[in-house]
């Protein structure tokens, strides 16, 4: 488990035509002024035998306060206004099958909470200013073919959950609908 605290003086953000500033920029930088984030984060793993079969389980949390620390003037931001594009859960639990002959399968889930578009969508009226939260499943098979070279399967997004996870530049778009992969990793 870890705690972080960043404590920023004259916090900016930088702003292109793909990722627009809080004020709607798309070159240059906003500075949105003083802001702190601070949260905590833990993993935790542990697996059992099952027969021949390896179950691993691990979950990871992740909490963050991220939020104007003063009134800001120039930005118009005022303390406690969220900051832009940092959800303030995440969390991961990862679970699997491993067999010795190298045939390893593993169900990811992935929770993203909401997070806002742009600084201070907590002070305002409409859901319009932030993404909606995210809860996914991805599955992912691997068989070892040598000691470098495996084949895998990958499906992300499992049962195609579509939720709102962006809403700049040019207005609401989709995560990622259920998407599989087929291949070979080799390491040399």
């Amino acid at each position: 488990m870890i705690g972080f605290y960043s404590d920023f003086s004259n916090k900016a953000e930088n702003c292109s035509v793909g990722s627009p500033c809080s004020n709607g920029a798309t070159s240059g930088s906003f500075v949105t002024g003083e802001a702190e984030i601070s949260g905590v984060e833990f993993q935790l793993q542990t697996g059992t035998r099952a027969g021949e079969f390896y179950l691993p389980v691990s979950l990871t949390y992740t909490f963050t306060q991220a939020e104007i620390s003063k009134d800001n003037a120039a930005s118009g931001l005022k303390k406690g206004e969220q900051l832009k594009d940092v959800p303030e859960n995440q969390m991961s639990f990862r679970t699997g099958m491993e067999h010795p002959s190298g045939w390893d399968n593993y169900l990811v889930a992935t929770y993203v909470d909401e997070m806002c578009v742009s600084a201070g969508c907590n002070n305002t009226a409409t859901k319009l200013d932030e993404t909606e939260s995210l809860f996914l499943v991805d599955f992912i098979s691997r068989y070892a073919l040598t000691a470098s070279a495996d084949v895998f399967l990958k499906v992300d997004n499992l049962f195609d959950k579509q939720q709102i996870v962006s809403r700049l530049p040019d207005g609401a778009m989709a995560n990622l609908p259920r998407t599989a992969s087929l291949g070979v990793s080799v390491n040399f």
